[in-house]
C-alpha cells in the first residue's frame, strides 16, 4: 500500500466540526428536506415528478 494513504489524517477542524453536528437537533425545515430528497430519490425518473412537486405533496400530506 502507498505510504501516502497510510500517513493520511482527517484534519482536527473537520473532526470539530462533525461532533459539533453530531448532536444538534434538526430543524423541521432540514427535515422536510431530508424527506423530499429520500423520496424522490426512490421515486422513477418516467414519473416525472420534481422536488417541488414532492415537497408540496408531503406539505399537503402534513395539512401545512
Amino acid at each position: 500500500m502507498d505510504s501516502n494513504v497510510l500517513e493520511m489524517r482527517t484534519r482536527q477542524d473537520l473532526l470539530d466540526a462533525l461532533a459539533k453536528c453530531a448532536y444538534r437537533k434538526l430543524t423541521a425545515s432540514e427535515i422536510l428536506e431530508q424527506r423530499v430528497s429520500w423520496v424522490y430519490s426512490c421515486v422513477s425518473r418516467e414519473n416525472g415528478l420534481t422536488r417541488d412537486q414532492i415537497r408540496e405533496l408531503l406539505l399537503q400530506r402534513e395539512g401545512r
